[in-house]
């Protein structure tokens, strides 16, 4: 390298910054946040540090007054179900999770709603 390719090299490096980047939240007309994104959409959104952009999951929060506010979940109708000798709910023995239809021939837990 050249003394001119040198000097040229540290100038360029001393002009060159690396941007951080701006860490938003966006939300709607009523305050309810809808994503977060380092990219600038023509969306209202609020600025927030690196961590809180980590941590946060846009649909638990709203923005008030500028800031984020964990919203209230309000869980008007609650229902549950419960193991049961019969039931209208059929899941996979030993995995709950998967529900299954009256086409699934192997062995079922059956579930029915709490009646509290």
């Amino acid at each position: 390298m050249t003394e001119t390719e040198q000097n040229l090299l540290t100038a360029v490096q001393n002009c060159v910054t690396i941007a951080e980047p701006v860490y938003r939240i966006y939300y709607d007309a009523q305050g309810l946040c809808t994503r977060s994104d380092v990219e600038l959409f023509d969306e209202p959104y609020i600025v927030v540090d690196r961590e809180t952009f980590n941590t946060v999951t846009p649909c638990l929060y709203c923005v008030v007054d500028g800031r984020l506010q964990l919203r209230k979940q309000e869980y008007k109708h609650q229902q549950l179900l419960v193991p049961a000798e019969t039931g209208k709910y059929k899941t996979i023995k030993g995995a709950a999770m998967f529900l299954v239809d009256d086409s699934y021939t192997k062995e079922v837990t059956h579930w029915k709603l709490n009646d509290s």
